[in-house]
């Protein structure tokens, strides 16, 4: 086969070929059969690191300890390369990897100490270089420079070809895994669940060492975090989002999909907190209708039978006739209390005013004598106001019925948390008595304050008294 028709084929391989490395091996023997060099080598250079990619009759000295040289050692040619200085084909270089391997007897360099260098580029980008020699050759023509130029440009264009079809093929996955990831995060309705499956999922969709996610000062972390990382922030009405990726490489392509992922989780994130803020609205709604009507039908009838047997009584002149109307009197009277409670709980008076209005006022309506402390600023989102609401009422029920005190201590502290203490000076209980801490309601309050995020303690010793501790992250 003559010099044309190897030129030939080495065009054709290149322009077919897919795999690169496969490619970079067998152009680089046709392009020695061509030109009559004896050994070759190409590297591809990326960043800071290069790879040697494909050679061809390597010396002993070079391939020594499996390519150690080649692999790990720097050289004139590649700095040049990084820094941009290498455009052209370079007639000679003095190979310093080749003087290390005599300098350290790595093995016979079959007399081989130059090679001539050319530039694998492609417009304005370079990827790499091939080096070619001969041994005692310190010197290409100007013909023998063309022809390697020539093919080098070739590798140049495949180069870049066969990086924009892997930009493609690994935009296609991208997109692909995020339409799954999009599909799964839809079905979420909770911000709670939405925060640790959109994580756990990215984490298995996606090629990154790691991935980490802060919503509202929750965040959520899958996989190792010491590579480099590409961190952005996504604000969409009240919802704040922070995520970062971590790889060991991390591209352009990176950088925007990771754009959208952010952008769509706030997005859902913030559907997610309007459609709970319409529920808890509704909620509220029908309470307030509820108690609206208990008030209006229930308690009047109530507070009528207390009004018609005060009456009965005090026309009624036998004794058998007195005492049924004064337990009537006094049944109403409770049953109307505790109505009065009810429709309380449904429609706080005072909560408008405030959270700690409202548990004032509560405390009165049950005969307690609250004292309240506030550290802090208290600027609670609704349901946080709504849980610490619920769980203080239950607290003071709970003195009311078991601590035979009527003072209670609630005690405030907002930083970038909020903690309420309930403490009573009581006959206080034992914890280890199951029966005592159920009538305390403690399952109802964890699991108030769990949904949150939170946590809640009770410590109780008798004769001493009772403190109830909650713990919310703002």
């Amino acid at each position: 086969m003559n010099d044309r028709n190897i030129l030939r084929e080495i065009s054709t391989i290149l322009h077919e070929g897919q795999d690169l490395n496969s490619m970079l091996q067998i152009v680089l023997e046709k392009l020695l059969k061509v030109t009559g060099f004896q050994t070759g080598w190409v590297f591809l250079v990326n960043d800071l690191r290069h790879q040697l990619v494909a050679y061809y009759n390597l010396p002993d000295g070079l391939s020594f300890n499996d390519f150690l040289p080649m692999c790990k050692e720097d050289c004139w040619c590649l700095e040049k390369c990084r820094n941009g200085k290498l455009r052209n084909a370079v007639n000679m270089i003095e190979c310093q990897r080749l003087e290390r391997a005599m300098e350290e007897n790595w093995g016979s360099t079959e007399g081989i100490t130059h090679h001539a260098t050319i530039p694998i580029k492609a417009g304005n980008e370079t990827y790499g270089l091939i080096n070619v020699s001969s041994p005692y050759k310190t010197h290409f023509t100007t013909e023998e420079l063309e022809i390697l130029e020539t093919i080098a440009l070739q590798v140049g264009a495949t180069c870049y070809r066969m990086k924009l079809y892997e930009y493609e093929q690994k935009k296609a996955k991208y997109l692909h895994a995020f339409s799954q990831w999009m599909a799964n995060m839809n079905e979420l309705n909770d911000n709670k669940s939405l925060l640790k499956h959109g994580v756990q999922c990215l984490a298995r969709l996606f090629p990154w060492t790691g991935v980490a996610i802060t919503l509202d000062h929750q965040c959520e972390k899958e996989g190792d975090s010491q590579d480099s990382s590409i961190s952005l922030k996504e604000v969409v009405g009240e919802s704040r989002v922070e995520l970062i990726v971590y790889g060991e490489t991390l591209e352009e392509l990176d950088e925007m999909i990771s754009k959208q992922i952010s952008y769509h989780f706030a997005l859902i994130a913030e559907k997610n907190r309007i459609e709970q803020h319409r529920t808890e609205l509704a909620l509220m709604e029908e309470r307030n209708r509820l108690a609206r009507d208990l008030h209006d039908s229930v308690n009047q009838l109530l507070f009528s039978i207390t009004l018609i047997s005060k009456g009965l009584q005090a026309r009624a002149d036998k004794e058998e006739i007195i005492n049924p109307l004064v337990e009537i009197q006094a049944l109403s009277s409770e049953a109307l209390l505790e109505m009065r409670k009810l429709i309380w709980q449904l429609r706080p008076e005072g909560l408008e005013q405030g959270l700690l209005t409202a548990l004032k006022r509560y405390g009165e309506l049950i005969k307690l004598s609250v004292d309240i402390e506030l550290h802090g600023i208290l600027n609670l989102s609704n349901p946080i106001e709504e849980c610490l609401w619920r769980v203080g009422q239950e607290a003071l029920n709970n003195v009311k019925k078991h601590s035979m005190s009527d003072d209670v201590k609630i005690i405030f502290t907002v930083k970038d948390f909020v903690k309420m203490v309930i403490s009573d000076e009581g006959c206080g209980f034992d914890k280890n008595q199951d029966d005592l801490v159920s009538g305390y309601g403690l399952k109802t309050m964890q699991e108030r304050v769990g949904k949150l995020g939170g946590s809640i303690s009770i410590n109780s010793k008798k004769n001493i008294g009772t403190e109830i501790t909650v713990f919310l992250g703002l």
